[in-house]
């Protein structure tokens, strides 16, 4: 699945986003790559439609096995649209990623919000954890209540508890 279907210059958004830190994962670059790794690679581009790899895809290229898994998980699972749009996946993905500090998964999957629609000033308001922009629908803002709400009170409760409790407000 490419994102063809997309309003947003994928050229433009590669330009907009910050590169990477390699301070807290190794990053296998391309030229260093194996065959193996580099023929994932280019499954990745042919697939997702995107040119350049981002940061992600080089952490996870240190283990062949992994990267491969996680192209599968990203192709059948996150993009794709399901119970949730790939919007939601991607906003819900970026949040979590952002509170967790990854900036490796947080360019990734802010990178494909925005093929997804999403605006910088959104990407602005999920950095800033702002979940009552009006940026945000209210769809978006319960999903992300999921998140800050699991982040602190998870231990001892069960998640279709937060899914059931937000079910209703989804839609």
């Amino acid at each position: 699945m490419t994102t063809a279907s997309s309003n947003a210059d994928p050229q433009a958004l590669a330009a907009q986003r910050a590169a990477p830190s390699s301070t807290n994962l190794p990053l296998v670059e391309e030229a260093s790559a194996s065959p193996e790794v580099r023929a994932l690679f280019q499954q990745y581009r042919d697939h997702f439609g995107r040119t350049n790899l981002p940061g992600i895809l080089l952490c996870f290229a240190t283990h062949p096995p992994m990267l491969r898994g996680m192209l599968e998980i990203a192709e059948h699972l996150l993009f794709v649209d399901g119970l949730l749009t790939r919007r939601h996946k991607e906003m819900i993905a970026t949040f979590l990623s952002l509170q967790n500090a990854c900036p490796y998964c947080a360019d990734s999957h802010g990178y494909f919000l925005r093929t997804q629609g999403g605006s910088a000033d959104l990407l602005s308001a999920l950095r800033t954890a702002d979940l009552d922009s009006p940026l945000l629908t209210e769809a978006e803002r319960a999903l992300a209540a999921i998140r800050r709400q699991s982040k602190h009170r998870f231990a001892g409760h069960h998640p279709l508890r937060y899914r059931n409790h937000y079910a209703g407000r989804l839609g």
